[in-house]
């Protein structure tokens, strides 16, 4: 690992045919200086830039693959170049001090298969767009300011093995479009403000190892569909006000549940 500082230099920008390029853990002021790089694939800017803000011309570079952006506490806009970028299947741009809502262009990302924007004070709600991202197997948006309710949308997202939005101000009832995440591997929704009901189609999400519901205001009986969810090694149902019995073996309606289940707090 270096410590560059400073502008780019033009000796780098020369390389036309570069695909790959890795400036993270630096302090370097980017502004238009990649624009050039009209090869790249690849671009790691985690940890070192010291732009004001995302420099707008990224979303020049039209062959990206992948962009990490994270951990550079830049303040926002999420510019809306971005979106010109629909070659990208991972972009990381995870602790970042955006302040901003969710920008509306990433709904153009159609490529995506890696989308993190935790820990960016993001603000206000997620876009119906979003669920135009079929593609998407992780989804994070934890730790951020986002509240209202999930679009119903988002259950287009059947690909997702991962979805992580807790700690959040998100309300409402799970949409039960949800359930189409058939693919699920972990569901975080843990300290939000969820409301009952919860669907039963909760149930078809069979592949679930980790499932957190805890600290949000779930009043109700938890579905009898819940037990198909063999694979479950994690449950969280803390900090609820969940009626309705649980046998001491976690059986019904855990079902099959007690056959996996390595952590069970409730």
């Amino acid at each position: 690992m270096n410590e560059l500082s400073g502008q780019v230099s033009p000796s780098l920008l020369d390389l036309n045919h570069l695909h790959y390029l890795d400036l993270s853990m630096n302090n370097m002021q980017i502004s238009n200086s990649l624009a050039s790089l009209k090869s790249l694939r690849y671009l790691d800017l985690s940890s070192s830039i010291s732009d004001e803000t995302i420099p707008h011309h990224l979303g020049n570079l039209s062959r990206l693959q992948y962009l990490n952006l994270s951990y550079n506490y830049l303040p926002g806009p999420i510019p809306d170049t971005l979106g010109r970028l629909t070659s990208l299947t991972v972009l990381d741009l995870s602790s970042n001090d955006f302040n901003d809502s969710m920008s509306y262009s990433l709904c153009n990302l159609s490529s995506l298969v890696h989308l993190d924007l935790s820990q960016s004070s993001l603000i206000g709600a997620i876009p119906h767009c979003l669920g135009n991202l079929a593609s998407l197997s992780i989804l994070r948006l934890s730790e951020n300011h986002l509240q209202g309710p999930i679009p119903s949308e988002m259950g287009n997202m059947t690909q997702l093995t991962e979805l992580d939005l807790h700690n959040n101000g998100f309300q409402g009832p799970i949409p039960r479009e949800m359930g189409n995440m058939t693919q699920l591997k972990e569901l975080d929704l843990s300290q939000n403000l969820f409301e009952c009901p919860i669907p039963s189609e909760m149930g078809n999400m069979t592949q679930l190892t980790e499932l957190h519901l805890s600290s949000n205001a779930f009043a109700c009986e938890i579905p009898n569909s819940m037990r198909n969810l063999c694979n479950l090694r994690v449950l969280d149902l803390s900090y609820n006000k969940f009626t309705g019995k649980l046998s001491t073996s976690v059986g019904s309606p855990f079902g099959c549940i007690h056959n996996s289940l390595v952590i069970f707090e409730f």
